[in-house]
């Protein structure tokens, strides 16, 4: 799934017990193409990486947040640092090279969330896709 993307700069790797505790951790449960990822590209940067929202075009992904709690901008320290600013049921995984996040929002989906980016510098939120996969299909070199 997902073959034409590459994953580049891949974290130190992760299973899928370290997933359950975060899932548990943040009551949620991750879709199922986003922990296929991340249990093999942990952290990654994937190529390609340009996006659009529903306001904006040419947005683009950085990397993905790691899930392992010792590495630097794991996604708890992520949370720690913009928990009470972004919208309630919103959880970051991936990052871009401006300090905005794309989020899973769980208030509208528990199972299959739509994915929102979080605009840090004007605390606004752009709708990016229905779900994680159409988000990944929707990815494009610049």
């Amino acid at each position: 799934m997902f073959t034409q993307i590459e994953w580049r700069f891949t974290k130190s790797p992760i299973d899928s017990e370290t997933i359950s505790n975060i899932e548990k951790h943040f009551d949620i449960e991750f879709p199922e193409e986003y922990k296929q990822i991340v249990l093999n590209y942990n952290g990654a940067r994937p190529k390609p990486n340009v996006y659009d929202t529903e306001k904006t075009k040419g947005r683009t992904v950085k990397s993905l947040l790691s899930l392992n709690q010792k590495e630097e901008g794991n996604i708890f320290d992520v949370m720690n640092w913009i928990s009470g600013k972004i919208p309630s049921k919103f959880i970051p995984f991936a990052n871009d090279n401006s300090g905005n996040y794309l989020c899973f929002d769980y208030s509208e989906n528990q199972k299959n969330p739509p994915i929102y980016l979080w605009l840090h510098e004007e605390n606004r939120v752009e709708k990016v896709s229905d779900s994680f996969a159409s988000f990944l299909s929707k990815l494009y070199l610049p």
